[in-house]
């Protein structure tokens, strides 16, 4: 990828304040650019998304994921460029040798993640903290079928309208096991959170089969 051209002298913003978008002037061409801690958007060498092919792959065996059976709540946030659940009371993950803790949900219409040239209508990615902060995103993609998905369908009600709108959820969410299709086979590789600032060293895991919603 080529450099991220000089930046204007002076002191930058808060990395925070920066605006930024997913088409347009500030789009992901320019993420880079905006500011010097999102320069690994425009140099990093593991960006996701990726579009997965038969190609990349390397047989497993994969260790199973044991998601937490837990219910858990916590805020749900319109951030302006889409809608995230922060999550409380943390349900875990254990994989790798060590125990993951959930913190957020972000939805993605579409879903970022290309698996074996199927797209999806939508994905949650479940972004998961290690105990020394290191990161972890479980890519769940979903496809429109007949019935709601059960998970979402507690969620929407208290969906933010407008960007900057936090609502707190009046009661806990069901586990994540009614979020989740029942084959939970998946590829995982090593990439990068997908929007500023792009930071690497983020395992991946991406679901093969898609859970359904309405």
């Amino acid at each position: 990828l080529p450099a991220a051209p000089p930046r204007p002298a002076g002191p930058e913003p808060d990395p925070r304040t920066v605006v930024w978008s997913y088409a347009g002037a500030n789009g992901p061409d320019a993420w880079g650019r905006l500011h010097s801690r999102f320069a690994t958007c425009a140099q990093g060498q593991r960006q996701s998304p990726l579009h997965i092919t038969a190609q990349d792959l390397v047989a497993g065996p994969a260790e199973p994921l044991r998601f937490q059976e837990a219910a858990f709540g916590g805020h749900f946030v319109h951030d302006g460029h889409g809608l995230t659940l922060e999550v409380d009371q943390s349900p875990t993950l254990p994989l790798r040798g060590q125990l993951w803790r959930l913190r957020r949900l972000e939805l993605h219409h579409p879903a970022e993640e290309q698996v074996l040239d199927q797209r999806f209508d939508m994905a949650a990615d479940l972004v998961y903290e290690g105990p020394r902060g290191e990161l972890l995103v479980v890519s769940v993609p979903m496809r429109v079928e007949g019935a709601p998905n059960p998970f979402l369908a507690q969620l929407w009600p208290h969906m933010p309208l407008e960007a900057g709108d936090k609502v707190r959820l009046p009661h806990p969410l069901p586990s994540l096991s009614a979020l989740l299709p029942t084959d939970r086979r998946y590829v995982h590789y090593l990439g990068s959170l997908t929007r500023p600032p792009c930071t690497e060293g983020v395992l991946r895991v991406v679901l093969k089969h898609p859970a359904g919603i309405s």
